[in-house]
């Protein structure tokens, strides 16, 4: 395991200080094989201590996050995408949670098409007056 430069430093500092004071840390890292290959691990890591309370050993529980890692990123980049789309457009996006009976997003060119504000509508029911404001 070799550090890969894309964990802060802070992270480092703050797990020592965590496990120096005979505590738990639990966190995330980025780490690089030997072949340079960048890996993440969520990490569970205990100090071992003898019968005098002195921090003899660590042992650490590891697991490969890496492919979570990059779905995360991939629906984050997906999400900025739609985003773009739908604050940029010039028709009406418009959802509606049918169990809610309520509006949860309106694109921004509602005000433009139909005269009222995307907080005038939000979480009213279809049902309800869609007109401007008197």
């Amino acid at each position: 395991m070799l550090k890969s430069g894309r964990t802060p430093p802070e992270v480092y500092t703050q797990m020592w200080q965590t496990l120096s004071r005979g505590e738990i840390w639990r966190g995330e890292l980025c780490n690089k094989k030997k072949n340079g290959d960048l890996y993440y691990e969520q990490a569970v890591i205990a100090p071992v201590t003898d019968d005098n309370g002195a921090i003899t050993h660590y042992v650490a529980l590891k697991e490969d996050i890496t492919e979570r890692k990059r779905s995360e990123e991939a629906l984050r980049e997906t999400q900025e995408r739609y985003r773009l789309i739908a604050e940029n457009t010039s028709d009406t996006i418009w959802l509606y949670d049918l169990v809610a009976e309520r509006f949860t997003y309106f694109s921004p060119s509602v005000t433009k098409l139909r005269g009222f504000t995307v907080e005038e509508v939000l979480g009213k029911k279809l049902t309800d007056s869609m007109t401007p404001a008197s």
